[in-house]
């Protein structure tokens, strides 16, 4: 049975059994699970097992050390005082269970790796991406599209390609390039904001939020946003730039977008005026623990070259789009 910790009694020291037992590695996957997911369900989402089993693993594992490792805090379970301290040597297990698996099959380079990315970037990249597997069948790629800024050891990410460059931890870091941004609107509410006379517009904006801070960086929007709220109202939110750009174009309002994004609806123009174009650098953020794999490094140089000069050839120097 699982039990979560609500308060401890002060004073009374937290201890692991000091009896040597055999832990089984997928009781410590079962509590990586549990940390990263912060949910029983997600936990057993991730692992792919049922909640049920979630539940009894942890239990096992509580027993083993004879503490709760979870505590409950706003209806999410984060680590106790004991849970923090077992989790970086959970984490330790978990990385070398990787250098062991990377040993093993050193020959061909081959097994697992998880790499986070945008979705505007993964799909108008999809491709490549299929590509690069058919010429690595050996390597495993999971791509996933979180809006947010993962926290690699955390969330289990091998490679991270962000619009934002950390300034803190021991991840390595590389400059991909830069993508070019811009202020659009369809035709029809631009022809609809001319007819009102108003100098008020709305605005689509991009909403994100960030479970940590190890940034200090400038969204798009902020280049603009600020002044342009003195005129206008943010409208409507969401933290996905395609689904910005559909509401762009269904005349929701205005939105900043990347020109390579945008040029691929034909009922959007570029807004002209000072202050409406600007670049945002591109980085690949790599897993400190994994980034000497052979695995890894072959996912890196992909991006590292495919990924970088597709991005080159987005940064066209004719106008997207006729100014509006």
């Amino acid at each position: 049975m699982v039990f979560v910790q609500q308060n401890r009694p002060a004073g009374r020291p937290l201890s692991v059994r000091q009896t040597p037992l055999d832990i089984d590695w997928d009781l410590i996957k079962v509590f990586l699970g549990v940390h990263r997911a912060q949910t029983f369900a997600g936990a057993a989402e991730r692992l792919r097992i049922d909640e049920s089993t979630v539940r009894r693993r942890l239990g096992q594992l509580e027993g083993i050390v004879g503490a709760p490792l979870f505590t409950r805090i706003d209806g999410r379970l984060q680590p106790v005082e004991i849970g923090q301290e077992l989790l970086k040597y959970a984490l330790q297990v978990e990385t070398n269970s990787s250098r062991f698996l990377d040993s093993a099959l050193s020959g061909l380079g081959g097994g697992s790796v998880r790499v986070s990315m945008l979705e505007m970037f993964a799909v108008t990249f999809g491709r490549e991406i299929a590509a690069f597997r058919h010429e690595n069948p050996e390597i495993d790629l999971t791509v996933t599209t979180e809006p947010h800024l993962v926290e690699l050891s955390r969330d289990g990410v091998d490679i991270a390609i962000r619009m934002a460059r950390p300034i803190r931890g021991t991840h390595k870091l590389r400059s991909l390039g830069r993508v070019g941004f811009g202020i659009y609107a369809s035709r029809a509410y631009l022809d609809a904001f001319d007819a009102s006379g108003s100098d008020c517009h709305d605005i689509i904006a991009l909403s994100a939020h960030f479970a940590h801070a190890d940034h200090e960086f400038i969204l798009a929007e902020e280049h603009w946003l600020q002044d342009l709220k003195k005129k206008g109202n943010v409208a409507i939110q969401t933290d996905c730039y395609p689904v910005m750009m559909e509401l762009c174009a269904a005349n929701c309002g205005i939105a900043t977008l990347p020109h390579f994004l945008a040029r691929t609806n034909p009922d959007l123009v570029l807004i002209a005026g000072d202050h409406t174009r600007f670049e945002i650098d591109v980085w690949v953020v790599i897993r400190q623990e994994v980034s000497e794999s052979l695995k890894v490094r072959k996912v890196l140089a992909f991006f590292t070259d495919r990924f970088g000069q597709w991005l080159k050839d987005m940064q066209d120097p004719e106008e997207p789009r006729p100014e509006a």
